[in-house]
């Protein structure tokens, strides 16, 4: 089992960047051991970027199966004991016959509802930092194939490195 952690990119990169990454390394992973198991974890505390917690979006769209939260636990570090908080559990199986190991429950993903009162919603349109359209008339087959087939983001000169947990 290998645990994946600490995933940062610029927030310039393009939309879906961090689940197209994570697609890539999955793939890659499968290329040379299709017996790991991955764990990770998507942090409930507060923090400036995330002010109600994460929720581990970046795992939902990558198909991880959740497996609730971690219990909250305190540990020692540099002679002072630290509160760490309860984390959302995901874990992805790069076999799919492996899944019959899992020992956790499994639960649907975790989500924030979808609420907020009008001021809310128009606060939220004017930070936001992509362009709000209207809706369209749906798109042909053959303009969704294209746009599927289109290439976002190329990581073929990035590489992976696997971590013991």
């Amino acid at each position: 089992m290998y645990e994946l952690n600490r995933l940062w990119l610029d927030e310039g990169l393009p939309c879906n960047s961090e689940s197209q990454f994570i697609g890539w390394c999955l793939r890659e992973l499968r290329k040379t051991n299709r017996n790991v198991i991955l764990v990770s974890y998507a942090d409930t505390k507060p923090s400036e970027d995330a002010p109600e917690g994460h929720l581990g979006i970046i795992y939902q769209s990558t198909n991880w199966v959740y497996t609730g939260t971690s219990t909250p636990f305190a540990d020692k570090a540099h002679g002072q004991m630290i509160e760490r908080s309860t984390k959302h559990r995901y874990v992805f199986f790069l076999n799919a016959a492996d899944k019959k190991l899992l020992q956790w429950q499994t639960f649907a993903y975790p989500k924030r509802p979808n609420s907020g009162n009008r001021g809310e919603k128009a606060h939220l349109k004017s930070t936001c930092r992509f362009e709000f359209l209207p809706y369209t008339t749906p798109h042909t087959e053959s303009e969704m194939t294209a746009a599927a087939l289109a290439p976002v983001v190329n990581f073929e000169d990035a590489s992976v490195t696997l971590a013991t947990v």
